[in-house]
């Protein structure tokens, strides 16, 4: 249990992409509270904290990224690169009696590289203040002790602004995920199948998931903001198919939370 709470005090990637401040802050803070999956592919839901920051320095941007850090070596809208590390909670001491007589997969840190970039369509000649944005990030096991292996997620999305202080996210996924990574978390050996009544299962590599999510964020002062998130992740191919998803949890992933937001 305290994995997943240290887990979701850095949970911020899903909560806040919010437009620029009125007061071009250097620096947001930002805590509030979610609701997501016990597990990946749980069907039970807990509720968590949710922590944010984001320090913009004079040639850097560095902010949470999910349960971690990433830093964009460009400050530019139109394209970021950096590295990221992030903390992956791995699968203990669940909620579900069968799944958690599983072999635990061990929390680990995930590292590597993320590039995206911020295409305003006012640059292509049309009357709108829409950015349509793209990322790609590639994280691996860096201490080789829970999954030991890598997932790769792509992302498109767009920034509308409603008014000169509300903006909505919306925005699209994929992951794909190496066979290491979803032997560890999907696969059911032979002798967790004595031991949960599970069928043995191999999961190996592929596309692992879909997603939709919508970020709504609102600067109710210079200093005070909010967010709301709303996502929706499909799990499918192995991971779907995997016993610990089909027969105890579900395919179906859901995450909502919101935050407060302070800009010094």
């Amino acid at each position: 249990m305290f994995k997943r709470q240290l887990l979701s005090v850095f949970i911020s990637a899903l909560v806040l992409n919010a437009p620029a401040h009125a007061n071009d802050s250097k620096l947001t803070v930002g805590l509030g509270a979610g609701l997501s999956p016990d597990y990946e592919g749980s069907d039970e839901y807990e509720a968590m904290p949710i922590g944010y920051f984001r320090y913009e320095g004079e040639h850097v941007i560095v902010q949470s990224s999910g349960p971690g850090v990433e830093v964009d070596l460009f400050k530019t809208r139109q394209f970021d690169f950096g590295p990221i590390v992030r903390y992956h909670g791995g699968r203990d001491d669940v909620d579900d009696a069968v799944v958690d007589r599983l072999d635990d997969v061990d929390s680990t840190v995930d590292g590597g590289l993320f590039i995206g970039s911020g295409i305003p369509l006012s640059a292509l000649g049309m009357d709108t203040d829409t950015v349509i944005t793209g990322k790609v990030t590639y994280l691996h096991d860096l201490i080789d002790n829970g999954h030991g292996g890598f997932q790769v997620k792509g992302s498109l999305g767009s920034r509308v602004m409603l008014d000169e202080k509300t903006a909505l996210m919306p925005s699209i996924s994929t992951s794909y995920a190496s066979e290491d990574y979803n032997d560890s978390m999907f696969s059911v050996s032979a002798a967790e199948t004595a031991r949960t009544g599970l069928a043995t299962y191999n999961a190996d590599s592929g596309f692992k998931d879909v997603g939709a999510s919508v970020v709504g964020t609102h600067q109710f002062t210079n200093h005070w903001s909010g967010s709301v998130i709303m996502n929706y992740t499909r799990l499918i191919n192995d991971a779907a198919d995997s016993p610990i998803v089909d027969d105890r949890g579900s395919a179906n992933q859901f995450f909502t939370g919101a935050s407060i937001n302070y800009s010094f």
